[in-house]
């Protein structure tokens, strides 16, 4: 079908469902009830979308294309994108696949010359709606196909989680690129007045990238700038706390979570949303309560989450080569090579705790981030030198160790651990003893 004809039957089909007698009641329900998610019981097959028109009717500033028009102009203005959908993009897996701002070939290149893996007609196709985005992103011949990495994608689920991903659902939506920071900002549901975020600034006027940088603000540190080490500028987070908290708060979400929200901030400090992810963690502010620290216990003060005063008895799997069904509710401690990437986020799906090798922040995507936002309890262990000398000396002895295993897919190691943890710091007590079971027995 013709991508115009096809938005003009999503149109009415969504104007009908608007005005569904169940639609309209579930919208008065979300009114009333805090914990109420309408977009729980109505889930969207295209979450970035229907929850960027939602923000978007709600007065907020969304750079979702609605009309063939503004797609037109967003194209020939150089700032057309593609963004991938799943359903799980709501409050699963996330940022799986690509997505791609769509730039125009120079115009002394040759029709039928691939650029960006198309010709120059397909992509006047594609500005013109007579080619499905969904099928221009399957379509393409170069490393940015969905096709290719799906590939990838399902061998690694294969081997690693197991989890099925349904591929047969994915789509793209139209966006308008803006210029500026991309931000990813969560609050912590724990301590109140804690926020977390992740900068990438826009290029520099000589085209260098900067890098993500990952930052925590406390309650009254808002408009006091801090700055990354990789960045040029300091970063001031006022304004986007205002604009989180606002959007968060809205009433068709669960009001009591605290949500991941990708935002993309231009020049002149004005800021558009992106994203939504609901993390399942509900708002519970708790007061810190004293660890008890033992000459076996590390200090971790990289810390996000908390446990039951009495702490939690855990076994620490090191490094897994895969997962396995009683890893579920356990630890995982990840390095700075294994896990890797969408194993990352595949662990911090099942694990109640992750601890990994240098420190937790929002880092490069949603793979590296996941630990920040996705167990109960993350810790790194960056900063735990003011644990006890004779802890600090056994943690080196573990870190050598591990780097020197060898590492095989019959079994893994991991360390008898209690973790309590208060949401300001956490205490990780062991005997240090690494142990090797077999992944059949891990149950």
């Amino acid at each position: 079908m013709h991508i115009l004809a096809t938005y003009y039957v999503e149109t009415i089909i969504y104007k009908m469902i608007q005005n569904s007698q169940e639609y309209i009641e579930d919208i008065r329900c979300a009114e009333l009830e805090p914990e109420f998610d309408f977009f729980e019981v109505h889930r969207p097959k295209q979450p970035k979308a229907a929850i960027g028109r939602y923000v978007m009717e709600q007065g907020f500033n969304v750079p979702l294309i609605r009309s063939q028009d503004e797609w037109v102009k967003a194209y020939d203005e150089g700032n057309a994108m593609l963004r991938s959908e799943l359903p799980q993009d709501y409050d699963g897996l996330s940022g799986l696949l690509s997505s791609e701002r769509i730039v125009e070939p120079d115009k002394d290149m040759p029709d039928d010359e691939l650029f960006e893996g198309f010709s120059r007609s397909t992509l006047r196709k594609l500005r013109n709606g007579e080619i499905d985005p969904t099928e221009y992103m399957l379509g393409r011949r170069d490393y940015m196909s969905w096709n290719e990495q799906q590939s990838y994608l399902q061998e690694s689920i294969r081997r690693f989680g197991g989890i099925a991903i349904d591929f047969s659902k994915l789509s793209a939506s139209r966006w308008r690129y803006v210029e500026g920071s991309n931000i990813t900002v969560f609050a912590d549901p724990h301590i109140d007045g804690r926020y977390y975020f992740g900068l990438l600034p826009g290029p520099t006027p000589t085209g260098r990238y900067q890098g993500v940088g990952g930052y925590m603000f406390e309650k009254g540190e808002y408009d006091k700038p801090q700055q990354f080490r990789k960045h040029d500028q300091p970063f001031i987070v006022t304004p986007i706390v205002e604009f989180y908290e606002q959007i968060r708060t809205l009433p068709q979400f669960d009001t009591t979570e605290s949500p991941v929200l990708e935002l993309q901030q231009e020049a002149d400090g004005t800021l558009h949303f992106l994203q939504y992810l609901k993390t399942g963690k509900k708002r519970n502010f708790v007061e810190p309560y004293d660890l008890s620290i033992s000459e076996s216990t590390i200090l971790l003060t990289n810390v996000r989450g908390i446990t039951p005063k009495e702490g939690q008895k855990l076994r620490l799997f090191i490094e897994p080569e895969r997962l396995a069904p009683g890893m579920e509710g356990q630890a995982v401690f990840c390095g700075l090579m294994k896990p890797y990437e969408i194993e990352v986020q595949l662990v911090s799906q099942v694990a109640s705790f992750i601890l990994h090798t240098a420190y937790i922040s929002f880092k490069n995507n949603h793979f590296n981030s996941s630990p920040m936002y996705r167990p109960q309890v993350a810790a790194g262990l960056e900063g735990c030198n003011k644990s006890p000398a004779k802890a600090l000396d056994s943690l080196e002895v573990f870190l050598k160790s591990i780097g020197s295993y060898r590492r095989d897919t019959s079994s893994v190691q991991y360390l008898d651990i209690i973790l309590t943890s208060n949401g300001h710091e956490a205490a990780l007590e062991s005997d240090w003893d690494i142990k090797t079971i077999a992944y059949e027995d891990v149950m």
